[in-house]
């Protein structure tokens, strides 16, 4: 079933509360300005846009827009993989569309709870060096949990924090106690891209 719809009072909040960081304004790493505007900010229409939407009526804008992100950054990335987390079968079926349509050689791997976090970080650890993109619903994992999921990802990967706006704790707790990590906080989902080599730094986007 689709989750729960997001009132547009509330999304005028956000979006007002965040007024100063819309577009990359204030951001000095060229590399960090450049996915700002022109992966998590970028308006212009996609190709698949108008058919995804089509495809998923029901969706409420704020689980489309969502979506037209991830299709955004699957094209940036060109993952071989992503792998999602704990999703329900509508929210994984949603997301593998918008994946997908961004890069369509990308495998993707559905994850139900019944597979705990240990098993799931072997697997990370194992697998090889191309780039892939964890996305994790917050309400189904806790902040060890994520620390080890980041522990066993490699430099150039991402991970996405779906459902964010309701686990706030959880995304604060992951912005400040993990290392090597460059983190987007979009307030409806957060985005972390390990890197040892750069310095810890948190975004706040107006998305």
């Amino acid at each position: 079933m689709p989750s729960m719809k997001t009132s547009w009072i509330v999304r005028a909040w956000v979006w007002l509360r965040r007024i100063g960081y819309c577009r990359g304004f204030g951001i000095q790493s060229p590399w960090a300005y450049s996915l700002v505007r022109y992966v998590i900010n970028e308006h212009s229409p996609y190709y698949a846009y108008a058919d995804l939407y089509a495809r998923f009526p029901e969706a409420d804008i704020v689980r489309r827009k969502l979506g037209q992100f991830y299709l955004r950054l699957a094209n940036y990335v060109q993952p071989a993989m992503v792998m999602s987390l704990y999703f329900t079968d509508y929210e994984s079926e949603h997301s593998k569309a918008y994946f997908q349509a961004g890069c369509a050689t990308l495998r993707f791997v559905g994850v139900q709870p019944s597979e705990g976090v240990e098993e799931v970080s072997k697997s990370l650890r194992k697998k090889d060096r191309c780039n892939i993109i964890v996305h994790v619903n917050s309400l189904n994992v806790d902040a060890g949990q994520i620390k080890k999921l980041v522990g066993s990802l490699h430099d150039g990967d991402f991970m996405v924090l779906d459902n964010m706006n309701a686990a706030r704790h959880l995304w604060d707790d992951t912005a400040t106690s993990l290392e090597n990590i460059v983190t987007f906080d979009m307030y409806y989902c957060g985005l972390i891209y390990i890197d040892s080599k750069r310095y810890k730094q948190n975004y706040i986007i107006n998305f």
